[in-house]
């Protein structure tokens, strides 16, 4: 067993979920194209297809394409599992794969719509919110900003620390260069460790293959296919940048005096500010990318990048949040994996 997951640590064999398309509902406006975050779909002949130059990763049944299209067109069929190796997850999801909410149970209708009436409104927005990659021009107003800021200052934390503070950047040269550093970094590192196919890996001398292997106990999520296709799908294709053209950036800090788990609590305020902002009609979507200019390089490099955005101790970087106006609907609910439960008593 420990041979195979040594083994199966890198693009392990996976079973993917079969992305179908109604070629009848479909008007191919290619929302689906622009929101997937590993950039598998392209459009052809108006219609949105696999993109070819993808000869290993395909869908992770995010279902982002079916929230965002207008026209219902689309829908995902089959789950996302792991087979073999390091990540394997057969034995983490039961089956049979993921389902729409079931807030009552087995008792709940099988349409969102006839039970929505009975739902609170809090429920309501846990429910449709989503990742949002389709943003409008038009720039959040900064009472709006304070406002669902204002949500993750009510956060519940250890010892009533509130460890947190926030950069809001709406400074789109400003939002430029931190895209380009980003990029620079994720191709830096997509080039030098983590290749993007079996056959590229094979190349790969020795001693990088055992290396891409000790990261996945070392750094468990960095070698996970899902990490390294998604940061090559911001690399290869920089058009919309890391922050996806939002016009506003909420970088997200930490006391790190703060007793007890403070990434925990910091995570805590993050959900606030991401709720309270969707039940406010603007979206969001978390951008972690930004680690690698400002948690990964060497002191002196970031510590240059932490004076230019007022980063100053005992705070340090926590996350990042892209907001903005959804461009079209872009909040419905969506699948996912049943909630794996043990009761006691």
């Amino acid at each position: 067993m420990l041979l195979e997951n040594l083994k199966q640590a890198f693009l392990p064999s996976t079973s993917w979920p079969e992305i179908v398309v109604d070629a009848e509902k479909c008007d191919g406006c290619g929302r689906c194209v622009k929101t997937c975050p590993m950039e598998i779909l392209e459009l052809r002949d108006k219609k949105p297809t696999f993109n070819e130059n993808f000869d290993t990763f395909r869908c992770i049944a995010c279902e982002n394409c079916v929230a965002v299209c207008p026209n219902g067109a689309i829908d995902i069929k089959g789950a996302y599992r792991v087979l073999s190796g390091r990540y394997r997850n057969t034995d983490v999801f039961p089956a049979p794969g993921q389902t729409y909410p079931q807030p009552f149970g087995e008792e709940t209708p099988e349409r969102f719509e006839d039970y929505e009436d009975q739902l609170t409104e809090t429920e309501k927005v846990i429910y449709k919110r989503r990742s949002v990659r389709l943003f409008q021009k038009k720039q959040v107003p900064k009472e709006m900003v304070a406002r669902i800021i204002e949500a993750g200052r009510f956060a519940p934390s250890a010892g009533n620390c509130q460890p947190w503070a926030f950069v809001v950047i709406q400074d789109q040269d400003l939002i430029n260069e931190l895209c380009e550093k980003t990029e620079k970094g994720l191709r830096a590192v997509g080039d030098r460790v983590f290749p993007t196919s079996l056959e590229e890996f094979a190349r790969r001398p020795l001693r990088k293959k055992i290396l891409c292997t000790l990261l996945s106990y070392r750094k468990v999520g960095g070698p996970d296919q899902r990490a390294i296709m998604g940061t090559k799908a911001v690399y290869e294709h920089p058009d919309r940048g890391v922050f996806l053209d939002a016009p506003t950036v909420i970088l997200v800090l930490m006391d790190r005096r703060g007793i007890g788990e403070v990434d925990y609590d910091t995570s805590l305020c993050v959900e606030n500010i991401v709720l309270a902002a969707h039940s406010l009609g603007l979206s969001t979507c978390l951008i972690g990318l930004l680690n690698i200019c400002l948690k990964y390089p060497p002191g002196f490099v970031r510590k240059k990048l932490e004076m230019k955005l007022g980063i100053k101790p005992p705070f340090k970087y926590f996350t990042a949040i892209a907001l903005g106006y959804p461009l079209g609907v872009c909040d419905r609910v969506v699948k996912r994996e049943p909630a794996r439960i043990a009761w006691i008593g």
